[in-house]
Order: structure tokens, then sequence, then C-alpha cells
């Protein structure tokens, strides 16, 4: 006969192989990700940088305006789908769900230009454009 006591331990032994089996398999998905981005990351600058310059656009611009659009692609879609469902609950969930994708977004782009001009001691040049991207998430964190 189990006790009380052997039932509890038994679960928590269960839970300790479910956990270690997700990390198992996160740990594995990120490795694949990782080498994906590793791949293909190359190719799809050269594809980006040739869209650019057929469009004849700065690669300023292409960089902070184009890019983001095309890297957020599938959150604006699946974004505009959700809220398709005319509910103030989705209207909602849709909008937190945006701020945080740019919030997250300016936040990691921010942080990675500070360590690259700080680590490089490269010249600064886009005050402006910071100072923009800034504003808008902190205020975007405010209203949220």
């Amino acid at each position: 006969q189990h006790t009380p006591r052997d039932v509890e331990s038994q679960e928590g032994t269960d839970e300790h192989i479910d956990a270690k089996k997700i990390a198992l398999k996160a740990a594995l998905l990120m490795g694949i990700g990782t080498l994906m981005v590793s791949i293909f990351s190359d190719p799809m600058v050269d594809v980006i940088t040739d869209l650019g310059e057929k469009m004849r656009v700065k690669a300023f611009f292409v960089s902070f305006i184009v890019t983001p659009f095309c890297s957020n692609a599938s959150e604006l879609i699946s974004s505009l789908m959700f809220a398709s469902g005319k509910k103030r609950a989705n209207a909602s969930l849709t909008f937190s769900q945006l701020y945080g994708a740019a919030t997250m977004n300016n936040t990691l782009c921010l942080g990675i230009f500070f360590i690259l001009v700080f680590a490089r001691n490269l010249t600064w040049s886009f005050s402006a454009e910071t100072m923009t991207i800034f504003t808008v998430t902190i205020i975007v964190g405010l209203v949220a």
C-alpha cells in the first residue's frame, strides 16, 4: 500500500523528470534556432542590402524601417487576425502584445547599439535616432 507521503514523493519525482525533459527540449530547440540563424543571417543581410539598392533607398532607412517590419511581420499579422474578433478582450490583448513586442525590440536594439559603441570605441552619430527610440520606449512603457 502507498501512504500519502509515498504518493507525494512520486508526484514530485514525476514533476522533476518533466522539468528535465522540458529543459532539455528547450535547450535543443534553442540550439537548432541558433544554428538556423547562423546559417541564414548572412544571406538575409545580402537580400536586404540588394532590396535597398534596387529601391534606391539608403541603407540607414532599410536598417531602421524596412527590416523591423520584416522581422515583426508574423507578430503583426497574428495580432491583426486576433483583433479581427472584435471583442474588447481581444483588442486589449492585441495592444498588449504589440506594446510588448515594440518595447522589447527597441530595448534590445538600443542595448546592442550601446554595447557596440562602448566595446569598439565607435564614433556616435545616431543621437537623434537613439533619443527617438529611447523616448518612444519610455512613453510606451509608461502608457502600458
